[in-house]
């Protein structure tokens, strides 16, 4: 029997402001065992030729960290209290799960120093998300904010885009272990987040 594209897209907004929320605890399907991986680490005053991605000597922009290939367990913090321009993309090679989608360890990405009760930020290009996870499950965010580079008009985007594409070769069929914790996303005009699924329904 040929199978037909069944596509789900859930969009969540905070009350009386599209495109802006605060997300503590959303969505965890399961209680995570933490391997202790890599650790790196973003700083504004950190150097992406000289540094080597340790607390002391930061790297510092998002195209750095774009390059990373992260594994399960592994951990990366932003210096809280910076903004740092662009978006951060992760792909079915930055995953915490296995080839079936069962949880390893959660991929962490957070906050760290900065005074008390701040986060680092994230400011995405003008016309895009300030997040997008494409086909990767096991991650958690935490203590970030992320903002629209562009105005809440030319920015039609979500601020955290989530795609799972079964079609692409995710074999879980579904989405595994997303942790969000004191996380603000905000100036997106379509949703501070959005889940889309593109998969086959017999």
């Amino acid at each position: 029997m040929r199978k037909k594209n069944s596509i789900a897209e859930v969009r969540i907004f905070k009350s009386g402001a599209i495109g802006s929320l605060v997300l503590a605890a959303l969505l965890s399907v399961e209680r995570a065992q933490q391997i202790e991986g890599a650790q790196y680490y973003f700083s504004a005053s950190g150097n992406d030729e000289t540094g080597v991605g340790s607390e002391s000597q930061p790297w510092r922009s998002v195209v750095k960290f774009n390059g990373l290939d992260l594994e399960p367990g592994d951990s990366v913090f932003f210096r809280a209290g910076d903004v740092f321009n662009g978006s951060l993309m992760l792909d079915a090679s930055d995953t915490g799960t296995d080839l079936s989608g069962n949880l390893i360890s959660p991929i962490v990405i957070g906050s760290y120093g900065g005074a008390a009760g701040e986060r680092a930020s994230i400011r995405s290009h003008p016309t895009s998300e300030a997040l997008s996870v494409y086909n990767s499950s096991g991650i958690e965010l935490r203590n970030l904010e992320f903002l629209s580079g562009g105005t809440h008009v030319s920015n039609r985007s979500s601020g955290l885009q989530f795609t799972l594409d079964e079609l692409a070769g995710n074999g879980s069929g579904q989405f595994q272990h997303i942790r969000i914790d004191n996380v603000v996303s905000r100036g997106f005009y379509r949703s501070g987040l959005s889940l889309y699924s593109a998969g086959g329904a017999g």
